[in-house]
């Protein structure tokens, strides 16, 4: 008889350790939602490149495209990126120090705006030392009476086309909006424009506007009679 409210009591510890021990299965369940927190916070990681990404799509095959138009000069976007505020006089000439009796003349002989034109251009600009070179004729150049003598001069120094530092060979002739063309030279290091009248040398290239592109000369060209 007394072995009965011993086997009671062992009865009693064996269902106490069964429930503990379903207790402890249930612990892995309710871990779960805490392993399932984690997931929203890497979904805004995974978003992140996105609005650093050009495109809306935020695809980062598109951006690296973009990247790989940019290396290249004559690449599509940075064609596409050329704006009418960054053409030849307003980016490139007019924000020049040097050019600034250039664009004066431009102004006086009403090219400004073919500078301002689509394009693209090449234009020879000589710099503030080539003009000073023509003493006060330029004074005169520059008057009302003497704008279809400038614009003469000046369209000998603008090409229809884009031509860099890199296509100006040895002996090519360019035709310019004055009608006639312009012979190129190469000696050595230097680059030699112009004909039998006046030559001048390229002294700084290759300087990029929205519409074409500007060397430096140090020379006002004088075209000859068509």
């Amino acid at each position: 008889m007394r072995s009965r409210p011993f086997t009671a009591v062992a009865a009693a510890f064996v269902l106490a350790l069964s429930s503990a021990a379903c207790g402890g299965d249930d612990e892995p369940v309710a871990v779960e939602p805490t392993s399932g927190d984690i997931v929203p916070p890497s979904e805004p990681v995974d978003g992140v490149p996105t609005p650093l990404v050009e495109t809306p799509t935020g695809s980062t095959g598109e951006s690296g495209s973009d990247a790989s138009n940019d290396d290249g000069e004559s690449g599509g976007k940075k064609a596409a990126e050329r704006k009418p505020s960054d053409n030849l006089l307003t980016k490139v000439a007019a924000d020049s120090t040097d050019l600034t009796n250039f664009t004066t003349a431009l102004n006086a002989a009403g090219l400004a705006g073919t500078l301002g034109n689509d394009g693209p251009y090449t234009v020879f600009a000589p710099n503030n030392d080539g003009f000073a070179k023509l003493g006060t004729r330029l004074d005169t150049l520059l008057q009302p009476a003497s704008k279809a003598e400038l614009v003469n001069i000046l369209s000998f120094h603008i090409v229809k086309g884009e031509y860099k530092a890199k296509d100006l060979k040895n002996g090519k002739l360019l035709t310019t909006l004055q009608g006639t063309r312009v012979r190129v030279t190469k000696k050595d290091n230097a680059v030699m424009l112009g004909n039998s009248n006046v030559k001048g040398q390229v002294v700084s290239s290759d300087l990029i506007g929205g519409n074409g592109v500007i060397h430096v000369i140090d020379t006002v060209l004088a075209p000859k009679t068509k």
